[in-house]
């Protein structure tokens, strides 16, 4: 079956296209049409797109033939794409749709796209290229460690500025929220907000919540809390229920310092019912923001709850040890911290607070052993280095 694409000029006559479109239709040629900026105003005519069996839409008006195909397989891309987020497993390293692009200029053969772009070519037609040889350079190309999935992100992202029909725009705008979450995954949040900020000016109204509350993730874990907070408050009407919502929305607050708000967000979250895992990790957070704000007293209520409910969690025993420092109750202080650097050998922070109690409770020796041991971990740690040796010029 043969299926013609028909490359209008901007002086084409609507009417007389849909002429020919109709004719080539009735012949059972189903015709594609390749609309590039100077067509795309036929787009608009229902008509002309009803005898229509696919529409692409190009980058250029240059008509040359190599940027025309590019566009036809980059369209291709998009279409295959789009059609693997239908699937229960996305494969979106898979590499894209087969096709072999042969140039008349020269007889080369290209795998792909891609390929062809970068003259990457499995031989010539016009030599001693026979199918089998053809065909074995094609799927060693194909099974090759190929950035497939960079190479559609790359094709999905040159469409987000098309005037694009709604539809169409709709398609590219579901395959950029989906590149941003891989990103997300792969921790490229600069990635993933770019892909998440596109995908809002394609995707409809009504995706735009799960859209703002992904990008929301990605300024918080990249430091920018205050445009963090503006897409939490935009996906709030989606996921005010959701108690992993208003923990993120805490953990922004949290990260900028406003510990009032921050523990507002947690006690939301809490009250919500969270899994163990997210319970514990919410207390946590609670029984800091009570100490940065100096309520160590409503700091331990937290942590203890944190404590009876999790295992050997680090982070409690040492929030409990800070807690019980700033009230004075140095035994018990030592008593979680010794449980958090049993837990965590490593934790430099830990010993040096170890050093701190002992310090307070005069057994200077223990002190000393402890504050060497956290510079042994971590050298540049100045505040043990400070302690230590005011404790050595008074021994």
């Amino acid at each position: 079956m043969l299926l013609p694409v028909i490359v209008p000029d901007n002086g084409v006559e609507p009417a007389s296209l849909t002429g020919l479109l109709d004719m080539l239709k009735s012949a059972f040629l189903l015709p594609s049409l390749y609309l590039a900026s100077n067509t795309f105003f036929l787009a608009q005519d229902e008509g002309l797109l009803a005898n229509t069996e696919k529409v692409y839409y190009g980058h250029g008006n240059s008509g040359e033939i190599a940027e025309i195909v590019c566009d036809l397989y980059h369209q291709e891309i998009v279409h295959d794409s789009s059609a693997r987020l239908e699937s229960d497993a996305v494969f979106m390293t898979e590499p894209c749709p087969a096709a072999l692009i042969i140039s008349a200029h020269d007889g080369v053969v290209y795998a792909c796209v891609d390929a062809f772009l970068k003259k990457e070519g499995l031989g010539d037609i016009y030599g001693e290229l026979d199918a089998d040889t053809l065909m074995a350079r094609y799927y060693e190309h194909v099974n090759s460690q190929k950035d497939c999935l960079g190479c559609r992100e790359r094709v999905v992202d040159s469409f987000s500025d098309f005037p694009l029909p709604k539809g169409a725009a709709h398609e590219v705008g579901a395959l950029l929220y989906h590149f941003g979450t891989l990103n997300q995954e792969r921790e490229n949040h600069v990635r993933g907000i770019e892909n998440y900020n596109k995908s809002l000016k394609l995707s409809p109204v009504e995706e735009s919540g799960a859209i703002y509350f992904r990008l929301g993730l990605s300024y918080t874990k990249s430091g920018h809390y205050d445009k963090a907070l503006e897409a939490f408050n935009k996906a709030e009407p989606v996921y005010h229920d959701q108690d992993y919502f208003h923990f993120y929305t805490g953990l922004s607050y949290f990260e900028k310092g406003d510990y009032r708000m921050a523990l507002e967000k947690f006690s939301k979250a809490l009250s919500l019912g969270p899994q163990q895992e997210d319970l514990v990790r919410i207390l946590i957070y609670m029984g800091t923001c009570h100490n940065g704000l100096g309520e160590y007293e409503e700091a331990l209520v937290q942590l203890e709850k944190a404590k009876e409910t999790s295992g050997p969690v680090k982070e409690v025993y040492s929030a409990l040890g800070y807690s019980c420092f700033r009230l004075k109750d140095y035994d018990r202080a030592i008593e979680n911290l010794t449980r958090a650097v049993a837990i965590d050998p490593c934790s430099a922070t830990d010993y040096a607070s170890l050093g701190s109690n002992y310090r307070e409770k005069g057994e200077i020796s223990k002190a000393i052993a402890m504050y060497e041991k956290a510079l042994t971990l971590e050298p540049s740690m100045t505040y043990a280095r400070e302690n230590l040796e005011r404790l050595k010029e008074g021994s």
